[in-house]
């Protein structure tokens, strides 16, 4: 259908594709065969359930989880070094003695937990510039080339500092893959896979996690610096199946049209896509028609843009929507291990519980993005903030009454159901939200500085939460949990005035009911024709 125009734009490589329509072409004829070609491609997107979508775009789907997979080195150390500190061969080899043996003081869990927060605020924060201008595939390549060689500082360091360092520099290429994973994502995928696979980037956090809890638990008996020397040397084995991987991977056909290279978007698509999808040239006149129509409301492309205009509402959203992973408690949750030796469980039964509760996680990710693939965003998100914030009250209580067996148990049961709701609700959500409500002309930079929030709220509740359970400091223990319990109060009032549901939209028409100021509550009220002639129109539903 859009054959005719886009023939016209192959082979070129203008830097304004939208100057290119405008200008060079017969703008009401060849332009009204853009906009019917992305009519068709948007019907269809709407149109088709799942398991049509994978079998079109099964490619697409194999591509975006395997860079995805990134994001499981990321998962990995990050439970290597919140469980580290509940490790007695790390706990002697890095400790100060206390009483029963020896403890990380609370100010280097702070430091270490801090370091790796820099690190990745740091990668996030030049990503945001470097995938916007060389794309996704060649940023990934230097990433892992990084990765490989910054492993050798945690693995070879022998005091606190130079495993600081080493925490530092690798963190700064996990920002970078955890701001890619979910960009390229959204970007390769139809709308009824856009929020599985985006929110499965979750599944590919808690794949490192499960696979650290494991190694540690198989060496928590070895008492020699090889206990916890072992799990940072692991990291070695992930860089080069997914360079080789990566060097032949599609690059971004959002990206493509972006830069005016239309041909290479085109043969994008097509190895996104299978032998038989017949709507190529369909899928390109909708991206053209949406980078078209970000053009012309100024949406930009820089950090700055990100705080003007509608845009500063969009930014709001991504990056608050991530308070919710924080601010509910998952820094007393995720460091499960030393939680429940505080608790009174011994090292060994903590790790066995923590790969249970990793492993039910994993599974309860699979479920959440089944579900946020069926039923939207803003009710997981909503409904599993309430559901926690009671959970953490209960485990509160059982902590604050007097101590015995079946209180210890009790909060092991409360925090494995609380890890459930999380990995099932407002985990995945939160990152099918930060990758979808952005500008596509500002996807990359919206998930960057979505990701920078995470980490700034990771670090509020890194310094907090080991002062808050470490016995050497404030000594809360399992109390702590009143606390995580008021600020998931305060995260669910946001979201349920300001959460919106962008299930089943394509990206223009997110575009136009951002631009039309339309209230968060009140978006799966309003019909959208983004390909009106007479301009984009929004109707509210009746009846």
């Amino acid at each position: 259908m859009a054959a005719a125009i886009l023939d016209n734009l192959r082979g070129r490589d203008d830097k304004n594709v939208v100057q290119t329509v405008e200008t060079e072409a017969a703008p009401e004829k060849e332009w009204g065969v853009i906009i019917q070609g992305a009519r068709e491609a948007t019907d269809l997107e709407h149109s088709q359930g799942i398991l049509e979508a994978v079998r079109v775009q099964w490619k697409g789907v194999a591509w975006a989880s395997f860079l995805s997979l990134s994001i499981a080195m990321y998962g990995y150390d990050n439970a290597l070094i919140n469980n580290f500190y509940g490790y007695p061969a790390f706990q002697k080899a890095y400790g100060i003695p206390v009483k029963d043996g020896f403890q990380v003081p609370a100010k280097w869990q702070t430091g270490l937990s801090q370091g790796s927060i820099c690190g990745i605020i740091l990668g996030a924060t030049f990503n945001g510039v470097l995938s916007s201008r060389f794309g996704y595939k060649r940023v990934m390549l230097v990433g892992l080339v990084l990765m490989t060689g910054f492993v050798a500082i945690p693995f070879s360091a022998h005091n606190l500092e130079t495993l600081l360092v080493g925490e530092i520099f690798c963190g700064m290429v996990w920002g970078t893959f955890a701001s890619i994973g979910p960009a390229y994502s959204s970007e390769c995928l139809p709308i009824s896979l856009r929020g599985f696979l985006t929110s499965g980037v979750n599944i590919m956090q808690i794949i490192g996690q499960l696979i650290a809890i494991g190694v540690l638990d198989g060496l928590v008996g070895l008492d020699s610096q090889w206990s916890y020397k072992i799990p940072f040397a692991i990291q070695w084995i992930w860089p080069l199946p997914l360079f080789i991987g990566c060097l032949f991977a599609p690059e971004s056909p959002w990206y493509l049209v972006r830069k005016g290279r239309i041909q290479e978007a085109e043969h994008s698509i097509r190895r996104l896509s299978s032998k038989s999808d017949t709507k190529i040239k369909e899928h390109l006149a909708m991206i053209i028609h949406t980078v078209n129509y970000e053009e012309e409301i100024r949406t930009g492309s820089s950090y700055i843009d990100l705080f003007r205009g509608s845009n500063l509402r969009r930014t709001e959203i991504c990056c608050m929507a991530f308070a919710g992973q924080v601010f509910n408690g998952i820094f007393m949750m995720n460091p499960g291990t030393y939680f429940w030796e505080q608790a009174g469980l011994s090292a060994k039964n903590s790790y066995k519980v923590s790969v249970a509760a990793t492993a039910i996680g994993l599974l309860a990710t699979g479920i959440g993005c089944v579900l946020i693939a069926h039923l939207g965003r803003r009710s997981l998100y909503l409904w599993g903030m309430v559901f926690m914030t009671v959970v953490n009250i209960l485990i509160g209580i059982l902590a604050t009454v007097h101590a015995n067996e079946s209180t210890k148990w009790g909060q092991v049961a409360l925090t494995i159901l609380w890890v459930f709701c999380y990995d099932i609700s407002v985990g995945p959500a939160a990152y099918a939200t930060s990758s979808e409500v952005s500008a596509v002309s500002l996807r990359v930079q919206s998930v960057a500085a979505a990701k920078i929030a995470h980490q700034l709220f990771d670090i509020i509740a890194a310094v907090l939460e080991p002062y808050m359970i470490n016995p050497t400091a404030w000594g809360w223990a399992g109390k702590t949990a009143y606390f995580w319990g008021g600020t998931s109060v305060l995260v669910t009032i946001w979201a349920f005035f300001r959460y919106p549901e962008t299930f089943k939209r394509s990206y223009e028409e997110l575009d136009i009911l951002f631009e039309r100021g339309i209230p968060a509550r009140k978006f799966r009220n309003y019909e959208v024709d983004a390909y009106d002639i007479d301009g984009q129109q929004v109707h509210e539903k009746t009846g």
